[in-house]
């Protein structure tokens, strides 16, 4: 899609147009394309909606470890173990079936800036261990002995490539970054929300420096119309994200119900990675059907003012109901559904444009 606009409406290629997955996760193999700026995962359980996600996160990284952290922390998988075992690395899972013997391979199109192709292999040799800034010209160098378990990770657009290394040293874990590091702005929203309150405060504290609570403040109006503030608090010893709805205190966000609290996630989720990518599971979670096409308007909105790009997990057939019916009206369409079907060998994405998907609602289609 070339650059330009409609209107008022932003036209832009997207940050990612397709991706190619090998070796990771439940996924064998999958290929899918056809991606614009808001993407709705859909399929059975155990399809690969999740380890999508995943991937588009790592792909991220460009090479850098820490994306792999992140996940075991959203997942709960903690790299340590009881005393006297050896816990498993936190690698490990990252490959189908924990057969590291074959590499994972990311590889995606889209702008320049997200083009590229991320391989995880698991080995490395003493060499991979050197200090590319030790004089070892010189033979002073002392060459260190390849650890028991590690991954290397390589990072490789248009003849270029630079890897990053994270291995298993004594009973911790070390991590050496490219000489150039580079990433996307990328962020995972897990269905597991953690410590949603203290970061929905620190997130909204951000928003209103910048005098843009408005933003949160007109969509969480359309799930509770007598909303008419928003701050931080301090509600014991944790500071909230509270909300004004006319009882003469403000009370904190999470006690206006788990659809407030999700409608909030989302939106400020967008505002921290603007230029970059939204990770979502079960987007449509907490949040009643009769709202889904306004939320849908107003994350449409949101996600072409900050140039964000939003791939979510959903098990709602009215989710896509409502994201369809919103981007139909929209100047441009900027929706696709992915269907991921497992078999055997390997995950088949079906990806539905507007006029496909308008067919498969029509005639009943399983979408979901």
């Amino acid at each position: 899609m070339a650059s330009g606009s409609t209107g008022d409406f932003k036209v832009c290629r997207p940050l990612y147009t397709g991706l190619e997955i090998v070796n990771f996760r439940c996924i064998r193999r999958l290929k899918a394309d056809g991606f614009r700026r808001i993407n709705l995962i859909s399929g059975n359980n155990g399809a690969g909606k999740s380890a999508f996600l995943e991937a588009l996160l790592l792909h991220s990284g460009q090479a850098d470890p820490r994306p792999i952290w992140t996940l075991c922390q959203l997942r709960g998988v903690s790299p340590k173990a009881p005393p006297g075992a050896t816990p498993d690395p936190p690698w490990l899972f990252l490959f189908a079936r924990c057969a590291s013997e074959e590499p994972v391979a990311i590889h995606a199109t889209g702008r320049p800036q997200a083009e590229g192709t991320l391989t995880i292999q698991c080995g490395l040799t003493a060499e991979d261990l050197q200090d590319p800034t030790a004089p070892e010209a010189t033979g002073t160098a002392e060459r260190r002995p390849a650890p028991a378990e590690g991954v290397k990770l390589i990072w490789e657009h248009k003849g270029s490539r630079r890897q990053s290394l994270l291995y298993r040293e004594g009973a911790g874990y070390q991590t050496r970054l490219p000489a150039d590091p580079s990433a996307l702005i990328a962020r995972f929203m897990s269905a597991r929300a953690g410590d949603a309150m203290r970061e929905l405060a620190a997130e909204f504290g951000s928003l209103e420096l910048e005098n843009r609570q408005g933003l949160l403040l007109d969509t969480l109006r359309m799930m509770e119309p007598r909303l008419t503030r928003l701050s931080v608090a301090s509600c014991g010893t944790e500071m909230m994200l509270c909300a004004d709805v006319g009882l003469g205190r403000s009370m904190p966000l999470c006690l206006l119900g788990a659809g407030a609290e999700q409608l909030a996630r989302l939106i400020l989720g967008v505002t921290t990675v603007p230029g970059g990518l939204l990770l979502v599971e079960a987007i449509e979670s907490c949040i009643h059907h009769t709202n889904l096409l306004r939320l849908w308007r107003a994350l449409g909105e949101l996600l072409e003012q900050l140039d964000v790009q939003l791939f979510a997990t959903t098990y709602s057939r009215e989710c896509i109901m409502a994201a369809h019916h919103a981007f139909s009206e929209a100047p441009e369409y900027v929706f696709s559904l992915v269907r991921l079907e497992q078999s055997a060998r390997e995950t088949r994405a079906v990806v539905y444009d507007q006029e496909g998907l308008e067919e498969a609602l029509e005639a009943d289609f399983e979408v979901r």
